[in-house]
C-alpha cells in the first residue's frame, strides 16, 4: 500500500489563487514589516527598540538631543523635540513617534505609560575631504555621521512619579522625626 504524496506548496498556492481573493488573503501571511526594528520580550518587561539611519551630524550634538528626551514620558519627549532649535530634532522626533506606533501596534504596550527608557548615540562613517588653504597649503575636513538608538518601555506616568516622590519624602520625614508636610498651604505670619 502506498501513501499519496502530499501536494507541493506551489500547487496549493496556485489553486488558491484561482479560487478567490479571499482565500488568497487567508492563505498567504502578511509582510512582517521592516527588518531593522527590534522588539524584545523579557518576561513581563516588554520594550521597543528603534534606531535612525546614519545621518550627517556629529555624535556630541546628537547626544545633546538624546539627553533631552532620556527617561521622559513619550508625550514630554515629543514636545521637547518639537520645540527644540536643533536641526536634527525633526528627524529624531519622527523616529520617536514611529517607535511609539510600533510599540503600541506590535508589542501591545500602553501608549499612556510609554517612557523613553534608554537613548544612546553611535558613530557612523567619518568621511575625510581635502581642505585647500592659501599658499599651497592643505588640510583635512571631517564629515561625521552618527545614529541614535531609542528604547521605549512601559513605566510610571508623571502623576505616579510625583506621588511616589511625595510618599518617599513623607517616609523620610517621619523617620527623622521632622514634622511631615501636608498638601496644605502654610501662610507666613506676616501675610495678610
Amino acid at each position: 500500500m502506498t501513501l499519496p504524496k502530499p501536494e507541493s506548496p506551489a500547487l496549493v498556492r496556485s489553486a488558491l489563487r484561482a479560487s478567490s481573493l479571499t482565500a488568497q488573503a487567508i492563505a498567504e501571511p502578511a509582510d512582517p514589516g521592516p527588518a531593522r526594528i527590534e522588539s524584545h520580550r523579557y518576561g513581563r518587561h516588554r520594550q521597543q527598540k528603534l534606531s535612525t539611519a546614519a545621518f550627517k551630524i556629529g555624535p556630541k550634538k546628537l547626544d545633546l538631543l538624546s539627553r533631552l528626551i532620556r527617561r521622559r514620558p513619550i508625550g514630554d519627549a515629543l514636545v521637547q523635540l518639537q520645540f527644540s532649535d536643533k536641526r536634527a530634532a525633526r528627524r529624531v522626533k519622527s523616529m520617536v513617534a514611529l517607535a511609539q506606533q510600533h510599540a503600541v501596534r506590535y508589542q501591545g504596550l500602553d501608549a499612556r505609560k510609554l517612557v523613553v527608557d534608554e537613548t544612546w548615540v553611535t558613530k557612523g562613517k567619518r568621511l575625510r575631504r581635502l581642505d585647500i588653504k592659501a599658499k599651497a597649503g592643505r588640510g583635512l575636513k571631517h564629515h561625521t555621521a552618527s545614529r541614535l538608538h531609542v528604547v521605549l518601555r512601559e513605566g510610571p506616568s508623571v502623576e505616579e512619579t510625583k506621588r511616589r516622590k511625595l510618599e518617599r519624602e513623607f517616609r523620610i520625614r517621619l523617620r527623622t522625626g521632622a514634622t511631615p508636610f501636608l498638601n496644605v498651604r502654610v501662610a507666613h505670619h506676616r501675610q495678610r
